[in-house]
């Protein structure tokens, strides 16, 4: 994680997931945690900001091999949704940490960090929000931010504990 001039302000309004910006340090502004992910936002002579598209790493997965890999124990799927998404449906071999959670303390004690950790939500924004605080969190973890949603992996075929 790198420590950047950015005023929050201008932050939130580039992207609702504003860890995923690694920020040009010469903007005179406060400094702001960041991890350093896809896009670039450099300052202009006019005091506008502009955001730059870096090359963004791929998390290749498979689905069909995601449940073989947790069942051996080489992995982890975290539901990151809130307790009563929860309660609704889950994949019975998934482990539970709601993302509001995350943000407060950080990497879970009932996660074991050595292992791959595919992440996922209902539709991929909390999974993405989540995979960047425990990739810095946890520093060198492989966390994988799953874009399909409960409903989808569902559907694909991983049992459903309700």
């Amino acid at each position: 994680m790198m420590l950047c001039r950015l005023s929050l302000a201008a932050l939130a309004a580039l992207h609702p997931v504003s860890a995923m910006y690694r920020v040009s340090p010469s903007l005179k502004a406060p400094m702001v945690p960041m991890a350093p992910l896809p896009s670039r936002i450099i300052a202009r002579g006019n005091g506008m900001l502009q955001a730059r598209m870096l090359s963004m790493p791929t998390n290749e997965y498979d689905l069909s091999t995601i449940s073989g890999e947790v069942e051996a124990g080489k992995a982890v799927l975290l539901d990151v949704r809130e307790e009563d998404e929860w309660n609704e449906a889950h994949v019975s071999f998934a482990t539970h940490c709601p993302l509001s959670a995350l943000e407060g303390t950080g990497v879970p004690k009932n996660v074991d960090m050595s292992k791959k950790i595919y992440v996922h939500c209902k539709k991929g924004l909390r999974a993405q929000k989540a995979s960047a605080i425990l990739g810095g969190a946890a520093g060198g973890a492989e966390v994988i931010p799953l874009k399909e949603g409960i409903d989808a992996l569902l559907d694909y075929g991983f049992p459903n504990a309700k």
